[in-house]
């Protein structure tokens, strides 16, 4: 359900009964607003708010009211720093700050303490984060998006994303990491690491993931807009980690249990994560379909990412 002339108390009127609430862009939603949504909705599974300009940091702690929240979405978020004040909301699985210019380590320090459940988080493009450590305490959390986050330090980075033993996704599209902080996840339970637009890894970090991986596990790297070459690669694939069995396609060098993107994925990273939030039929708050690995998709009519989405397909195509 979206729409921008549901505010002030007709937000209160709305069903008990009531679970997905979407209302993105509605410019005159206030905190008072929100206030009579949480007590006329208790049963709020999902609620996206982002770029809402009149609600303010102060209307964090009624998100924690939500007790049945499992999915917030809230980009150009102005500040969480209220939090303090409030127990932990344990039922958020899925939040997404993405674009929050307003967020900074304070804020980061109160969502690792305020949703320690937290299964996947969104923080891409919030420039104002420069320390990321706090988040090390999610044991849960499975996929981070870090992705053109400038001032946060890359070795501080990768020792929080090795610290979590959940953690299987991690896009760190346009960061400083470099081959030396790559080769630190061998070993490490990830399924997929977007490197995307990352000037500073070479085939150095490659192999030596490439090297020390376990055949027995998929892993995924996208290394579209590095310093990565291709053909040399190759070459040094089959002699440094030959018992994977690496074949060269146009796009992508692939074997059994792991591809090597070489498509940039820096547009359609982010776009999946947001696709994620709200789905169609699809009962997001099941803990079973929680633990399943499959990418479900809402249908989009905005031209421009469907043809992000068609190129994307025809690049997998070529990696078949």
């Amino acid at each position: 359900m979206s729409s921008c002339s549901l505010v002030g108390r007709s937000l209160g009127r709305l069903s008990s009964s009531l679970q997905e609430l979407n209302l993105d862009d509605c410019k005159l939603l206030r905190p008072e607003s929100l206030g009579r949504l949480a007590a006329a909705c208790p049963q709020l599974r999902l609620l996206s708010i982002s770029r809402c300009s009149r609600l303010e940091g102060c209307c964090a702690p009624i998100i924690m009211t939500m007790l049945e929240l499992q999915v917030l979405r809230w980009r150009d978020c102005p500040s969480l720093a209220t939090l303090t004040a409030t127990p932990p909301q344990t039922a958020l699985l899925h939040l997404d700050l993405a674009e929050s210019r307003g967020v900074d380590d304070a804020d980061v320090v109160q969502v690792a303490a305020a949703f320690p459940n937290l299964r996947r988080l969104n923080l891409s493009l919030c420039r104002s984060i420069s320390d990321l450590t706090p988040l090390s305490s999610l044991v849960h959390l499975r996929e981070l998006d870090a992705s053109y986050m400038d001032q946060v330090d890359s070795a501080a980075l990768v020792d929080m994303a090795c610290a979590l033993p959940a953690l299987e996704r991690l896009s760190l599209i346009g960061c400083s990491v470099d081959s030396n902080d790559v080769a630190r996840f061998s070993g490490r339970p990830l399924r997929f690491l977007d490197l995307s637009h990352c000037p500073l890894v070479d085939n150095d970090g490659v192999l030596a993931l490439a090297r020390q991986h376990d055949p027995q596990r998929h892993l995924e790297i996208v290394v579209g807009g590095t310093a990565v070459d291709a053909e040399s690669l190759s070459k040094d694939l089959e002699i440094a980690a030959s018992h994977l069995q690496f074949q060269t396609y146009t796009n992508c060098i692939k074997s059994d249990a792991m591809l090597i993107s070489l498509v940039s994925n820096a547009v359609l990273s982010y776009l999946r994560f947001d696709q994620r939030f709200i789905i169609d039929d699809y009962d997001w708050w099941d803990e079973d379909d929680f633990e399943s690995d499959e990418d479900y998709w809402v249908d989009d009519d905005d031209d421009m990412i469907e043809q992000h989405l068609d190129l994307y397909d025809e690049e997998l195509e070529a990696c078949q």
